[in-house]
């Protein structure tokens, strides 16, 4: 790979201090075509536009301070060895990352990982395998609901995976659910998945129906409170706004509201869908 590779890193994660017993294999450098601060594509700027924004606003957004910081590192852990990374590795259709992924995981199996890279992920474009009916009507009314946050600039989509959104909007959540529904729909049903599901479906079913409910009114509040904040800025309550937020997704970074409970049956039916987990 040489000196330098362009990575995905989710900004701005950083280590603690570094310790001596921590070998860094990898360290901040300069940010790529793709670096995003909040809803802010920094490539797109013209130039001189942050040197402006820094002297007549005193913000600074640029990630100066991140270059040389440590964002991969390994040390032993009892009997074995860790690394840990701020970078994304497994990112489709990211040669250099992938490339790397495949060479540590060749080092931990001892043996040569072959393939290219991870290829592109269109998670719309998923085929429909098991036909679901709960989960087939929560995928369409989380369309609805990205129709709604795109058509109200609210979401939009920075590629085929992953969704772009506002600053404060719960896009990530709004992103992991969409694909946790799309993938296990595109995925046959072996016995252990269907059994789960039957277990879980209707408290899914109850649960889905109130985060959608009220996250369709949310983000509509959200529209309004930013298209009246210059003229009525006390019109939509900030604190109401959060608050909302909480009870759907919780505070971040951590997750939490409605969408923790439904995320978690999700994963737990897209891990026994796997064939290994049946058996």
């Amino acid at each position: 790979m040489g000196d330098t590779a362009l990575l995905p890193v989710w900004w701005p994660g950083r280590f603690d201090p570094v310790d001596d017993s921590v070998t860094v294999l990898a360290r901040y450098g300069k940010p790529g075509p793709d670096f995003w601060v909040a809803d802010l594509n920094l490539s797109t700027l013209p130039k001189g536009t942050m040197t402006d924004w820094e002297n007549l606003y005193g913000i600074h957004l640029r990630p100066d301070f991140m270059e040389g910081l440590p964002c991969v590192a390994a040390n032993d852990f009892g009997a074995g060895r860790v690394i840990l990374s701020y970078v994304h590795l497994e990112t489709p259709a990211s040669p250099q990352a992938n490339q790397w992924l495949k060479h540590i995981l060749g080092e931990v199996l001892g043996e040569t990982i072959t393939g290219g890279p991870i290829p592109a992920w269109d998670v719309a474009s998923r085929p429909v395998v098991w036909e679901d009916p709960e989960l087939m009507t929560a995928k369409a009314a989380m369309e609805e609901i990205i129709t709604t946050g795109t058509s109200h600039f609210l979401l939009f989509w920075r590629n085929p995976w992953l969704l772009g959104w506002r600053r404060g909007i719960p896009g990530a959540g709004i992103n992991s659910l969409y694909s946790l529904i799309c993938e296990s729909l595109a995925n046959e049903p072996n016995d252990a998945a269907l059994d789960f599901w039957r277990q879980n479906s209707p408290k899914f079913k109850v649960l889905m129906e109130i985060l959608t409910n009220g996250l369709s009114g949310y983000l509509l509040a959200e529209r309004l409170s930013m298209t009246v904040f210059h003229s009525s800025p006390d019109a939509v309550s900030t604190e109401g706004l959060r608050e909302q937020r909480r009870a759907l997704f919780g505070i971040p970074p951590e997750p939490g509201g409605i969408h923790a409970d439904l995320a978690a049956m999700l994963e737990e039916l897209y891990w026994l869908l796997f064939p290994h987990s049946a058996e």
